[in-house]
């Protein structure tokens, strides 16, 4: 390889060389490229006819061009190794177009690769890539790809020689067809059906983005929320499966039984009256009340399963708990973050059934002040279970209550409306957005989609679990123990000066802006019960921070609490499990020293789970609006702007409760888009859109692999939100 003849040639590479060098759509050939990653991959320098046998036939035309080109220099005397200073590696992230950008470690900035450069790398996968002059950067090669399997629909299309299969991959940010693989046969049951595909690389010697794949399972129907589940949870990585471990750990433990002596370290509270109030579907149980009369004032019992006297630190189960963080909640579907030997027996508080539980008992006065509270471990029986519906159809009756169960829940809801009306005092933010429902029918096809606002009976509970962590995160602050707080922070001066900007051009007249929650709750008073109502809620949305979880007390900003923790539902989130624990501790005088780095750690760890958790919800909700809203193309809508970019205009629509975009260029002329005070200003008729007017739109469009609805303005469908 390296005769005399070449080394006076100084690398210079031959015409086949040259010939080869250049791709069709890269500055790098595939033997370039192999030798480029190999060389990334061994981390050091090596043999240059080492280097040229991974690159195949043409290795040494590769490394003499490489070398005169200066992507890899002479290290001694045979050997070579990459230049540098001119290699990054990061993650890419592909655009619906096929351009993409890799985000480096260290970096602040992204660097832009063009569709033509990205050398067959999928979004998120670890790339090593070159820098040009212009600051643009072309990829290498794929260092490890964040997947190897894709959703997609498969379809069978004839042709004059036959039929083909072909692969339409779910995800948007993939490419719209890709080939199945020749030297598979596809049968009818897979055609027009959600399937799961490897990857296969390319040929040798072939173009980087020469993929195929291999049809490796039939999910079923793209229309079932079944199989919508399942692809998000591919997505994302969600754990289903619990490990055996913790499924054995889980069976081998004991009902809490029906003894009639109570254990020696609880108190015996099953001859107070508990009822649990869920809704219709609900499964598993894990918070109960009791509220009685004392004197004037009340005595609230707040009773949660006891889910730490199962869940052990250190073991199977208490692992896998922390790993997933939180239950996830799909349309027809959980993800719980314990066994259902667990979330749906032994911590369910079933009517009739003994149950362990940690409860809080709480005095208040007649005005809804805290007199006084306690703690204890307890074994409870819930004397009955109701709706939502049912608690509803007791808080609107006229009638007066006998049943005891009914009795509970007005007392209850008086108890309720004081403590909401306290909070508010202080500024409290209570947002009234309705969640949408889905209904579906038995094979997973969504039927309806609805908004439901919570009402009097949902806010019942609320208040109750409200009282009952705010009084556990003061009791153990006042104790000195390290814990996980639930924190909200104050929100974003320039956030808040931009809505409160964008409040004042929707005709609302706020007081100068002020980093309090009463503030934002003057604004949502004004809004209350006019048609600006649900865009001013949305903005606030959008201008408060995300609540977390940390070790230092920061308060809770839109709550208006000086402490906050997240205790009343240990079946579901692990930090709720964790305050369960501090305080059992307290119960056996146990001080036990916690690492506050340790701590931290956990904080940042469970609120990037809830942070997935929420992100996987709204995806799932997102997928089937979208295929609900399939079967609506061209119908009309009522909507109302909640947003601009240079491009489109975002829309909600309260009826279905769905959301979309309108593209500017769509439009009856052309818009400037002014980002800083949020409006579009037609250039002819200096017509003026704003966040919050209302429109009349048509669907045109239900994108399944954007998950985006795509409407377009009616004529004449323009008309403002009453400024």
């Amino acid at each position: 390889m390296f005769t005399k003849k070449r080394r006076r040639g100084r690398g210079w590479p031959n015409r086949n060389a040259e010939k080869n060098a250049r791709s069709a759509d890269t500055g790098f050939s595939a033997a370039d490229r192999a030798i480029l990653l190999w060389l990334y991959s061994h981390g050091k320098s090596a043999l240059a006819r080492d280097i040229a046998h991974h690159a195949g036939k043409t290795g040494e035309e590769a490394v003499d061009r490489l070398l005169h080109l200066g992507f890899i220099e002479r290290y001694g005397r045979n050997r070579c190794r990459l230049t540098g200073g001119k290699f990054w590696a990061g993650d890419f992230s592909r655009a619906d177009k096929g351009f993409g950008f890799v985000k480096v470690k260290g970096r602040t900035e992204d660097i832009f690769i063009p569709a033509r450069k990205t050398a067959g790398a999928w979004h998120g996968d670890t790339v090593l890539f070159v820098l040009n002059k212009g600051g643009e950067g072309e990829i290498i090669g794929v260092i490890a790809r964040r997947r190897t399997e894709l959703a997609g629909i498969c379809r069978l299309e004839k042709r004059h020689s036959g039929s083909r299969a072909i692969f339409l991959p779910e995800d948007g940010c993939y490419p719209e067809i890709l080939p199945l693989t020749a030297d598979q046969p596809i049968g009818p049951e897979a055609n027009g059906r959600m399937v799961l595909a490897r990857l296969l690389p390319p040929p040798t010697g072939s173009s980087p983005s020469q993929v195929s794949v291999l049809l490796q399972e039939v999910l079923g129907d793209p229309d079932s929320a079944l199989v919508q589940a399942r692809l998000v949870v591919l997505a994302h990585e969600l754990p289903v499966e619990f490990p055996q471990a913790a499924i054995a750990e889980a069976a081998a433990m004991p009902e809490p039984g029906n003894a009639a002596e109570c254990p020696p370290n609880r108190a015996d509270l099953r001859q107070i009256f508990h009822i649990t109030i869920d809704g219709d579907d609900a499964r598993d149980f894990d918070d109960a009340i009791a509220v009685e009369r004392r004197g004037e004032g009340f005595r609230l019992y707040v009773s949660i399963a006891d889910v730490g006297h199962y869940v052990r630190s250190g073991g199977a189960l208490d692992a896998e708990a922390r790993k997933r963080g939180t239950s996830i909640y799909f349309p027809g579907l959980v993800i719980p973050m314990l066994p259902e030997r667990l979330s749906n027996d032994l911590c369910s508080l079933r009517p009739g059934a003994p149950r362990f539980c940690l409860t809080m008992v709480l005095d208040f006065s007649v005005t809804g002040e805290l007199l006084g509270k306690s703690f204890c471990r307890s074994l409870i029986t819930s004397g009955r279970r109701c709706t939502y519906a049912e608690a509803a159809a007791v808080l609107s009756s006229q009638s007066k209550e006998t049943e005891k169960w009914r009795q509970t829940i007005a007392l209850a809801a008086k108890l309720a409306t004081l403590l909401r009306g306290r909070r508010e005092e202080k500024g409290a933010i209570n947002l009234t957005m309705a969640e949408p429902v889905f209904t579906l029918d038995t094979a997973g096809h969504v039927v309806s989609l609805a908004g439901r606002q919570a009402g009097p009976a949902h806010q019942l509970i609320e208040e109750c679990m409200l009282a009952a962590n705010m009084a556990v995160a003061e009791e153990l602050t006042a104790r000195g123990q390290a814990f996980l707080y639930r924190i909200h922070e104050v929100p974003d001066q320039e956030k808040t000066e931009n809505f409160y900007q964008l409040a004042r051009s929707l005709g609302l007249n706020p007081p100068p802006p002020t980093p309090s929650p009463a503030w934002f709750r003057a604004i949502l008073c004004q809004a209350k019960g006019t048609e600006k109502e649900y865009v001013i809620e949305n903005l606030v949305l959008r201008t408060l921070r995300q609540a977390r979880y940390a070790p230092e007390n920061l308060g809770h900003f839109a709550l208006a609490a000086a402490r906050y923790c997240h205790f009343t539902s240990p079946i579901r989130r692990y930090p709720d499990l964790l305050a369960h624990r501090v305080l059992a501790r307290l119960f056996d005088g146990e001080n036990k020293e916690i690492n506050p780095q340790h701590l931290s750690e956990e904080g940042d760890w469970l609120s990037s789970r809830e942070r997935l958790a929420i992100t996987a919800s709204r995806e799932m909700n997102d997928r089937l609006r979208v295929i609900f809203m399939a079967d609506r193309l061209g119908e009309t809508f009522a909507a109302s702007i909640s947003g601009f970019s240079p491009t489109l205009i975002f829309i909600d629509i309260a009826e279905p409760p769905v959301a979309g975009a309108v593209a500017l260029d769509t439009l009856d002329e052309y818009y400037f888009y002014d980002r800083e005070k949020q409006r579009l200003t037609g250039e002819l008729s200096h017509k003026i859109l704003v966040i919050g007017d209302t429109l009349t739109v048509r669907l045109v469009e239900a994108d399944r692999r954007r998950r985006r609805l795509n409407f377009v303005i009616e004529k004449d469908g323009e008309r403002k939100s009453g400024q």
